[in-house]
């Protein structure tokens, strides 16, 4: 019964019915926007890719070596038709963004196997 007296009153609180110190509001929310952008920045650069020139020059450097040949090569760098609308299929299950990032990244595929193509006639 005391209780109940006690509950009317407006300074009777239990901890679980208090609401968090804005310190440790704050703190947390600190906390969630650092994971928020970590993973921003660990979902971009999944995306980021370097210089296709690069990229054919090191692939190039592998000719001959582990069996590679250029048609292998060729292979290893080229999207096929079958890939493509493998991952169009996909894409069109996640989102835009996702579909324009697959597209820039089959484009830039496309880059590096015109340069290597370039590196390759240039060496005969």
């Amino acid at each position: 019964m005391e209780m109940s007296v006690l509950a009317e009153r407006k300074e009777f609180t239990t901890p679980m019915s208090t609401s968090p110190q804005p310190q440790l509001r704050a703190s947390a929310d600190r906390q969630h926007e650092d994971l928020r952008r970590r993973r921003e920045a660990s979902l971009c650069a999944v995306w980021r890719v370097g210089s296709a020139r690069e990229e054919a020059r090191a692939l190039f450097r592998m000719l001959g070596r582990n069996g590679d040949d250029v048609n292998s090569l060729r292979a290893l760098i080229g999207v096929s038709e079958k890939e493509r609308a493998q991952l169009a299929d996909w894409a069109a299950c996640t989102s835009p963004l996702i579909s324009l990032r697959i597209e820039a990244m089959v484009t830039y595929r496309q880059e590096v196997l015109l340069q290597f193509d370039r590196l390759v006639a240039s060496a005969q």
